[in-house]
């Protein structure tokens, strides 16, 4: 599940590189939508690890205060609702907001947008031996 915070400038991990089709250069559609309200929300994101075939880095702006110009194609979003969203990552020929055109979709899951002012709902118990740390959250 990804964690996203709002107002703030966040870092996702997805597996998407070592999916993709074929060699030519791609772009990377990611699609968010609320699982209430049925809200979707598509951007690309700043891709900050180029290195690694495993998995990739992506950062991006979330933009919660109003006013403020969200650029969906250079990583700029405003998530509207917080709570649970589906989330869907597309290969693209082009940088389009356009679904429509993708080559095909490389992964999918849920994401979870929580504003800043909200309560972590467990305290995390550190074990004092670190070269054998456990760790356990209770609500």
């Amino acid at each position: 599940m990804l964690s996203i915070k709002k107002g703030v400038s966040n870092k996702v991990v997805v597996t998407v590189t070592q999916n993709k089709s074929g060699n030519t250069p791609v772009f990377y559609l990611f699609s968010f939508q609320h699982i209430v309200s049925k809200e979707i929300i598509t951007f690309y994101m700043k891709n900050t690890l180029v290195t690694n075939d495993r998995y990739d880095e992506y950062t991006f702006d979330e933009v919660s205060e109003t006013g403020v110009p969200v650029n969906p194609l250079e990583g700029d979003v405003k998530f509207t609702y917080p709570g649970q969203y589906y989330y869907s990552v597309y290969e693209m020929p082009s940088k389009s907001l356009n679904k429509g055109i993708a080559r095909q979709k490389l992964e999918e899951g849920r994401a979870y947008v929580y504003k800043n002012e909200e309560t972590i709902f467990f305290n995390p118990y550190i074990s004092s031996d670190e070269n054998n740390s456990n760790y356990v959250y209770l609500q």
